[in-house]
């Protein structure tokens, strides 16, 4: 079992849990009506983390929920987990400093840090 550090790390790592060892035609197989599956729910939570704690622009949201068949379930997981990291060296940064307009590390210039971000 995985050691919890905080609720928005649980949550994190309770979407990989889902997905994680479950056979491919699981988690491409549509779970609701607009068809999205288990596997575009990891690709939109990558964009997610991507825009909302490294300042990444996203022109298509409804695109992010799609994982292309010419990526593995181990590629779109890597994904997530590379921006959750990513995020957590950004948010980091924002709470080592006690201004809160500090610009988050790795994030795009002029991206700064906000309150939401503490906890």
């Amino acid at each position: 079992m995985r050691r919890r550090s905080s609720p928005d790390s649980w949550l994190r790592e309770s979407a990989l849990t889902k997905v994680e060892g479950a056979p491919e035609e699981h988690v491409r197989a549509p779970g609701v009506a607009s068809g999205t599956h288990l596997l575009g729910l990891i690709a939109h939570l990558t964009r997610v983390e991507r825009r909302g704690f490294l300042g990444e622009e996203n022109v298509d949201w409804a695109a992010t929920f799609r994982a292309g068949p010419d990526r593995t379930t181990e590629e779109v997981l890597q994904g997530y987990r590379d921006a959750v990291a990513a995020a957590n060296r950004a948010i980091a940064a924002c709470e080592a400093s006690a201004d809160p307009r500090t610009t988050a590390s790795g994030a795009v210039p002029g991206h700064r840090c906000g309150r939401r971000w503490r906890t």
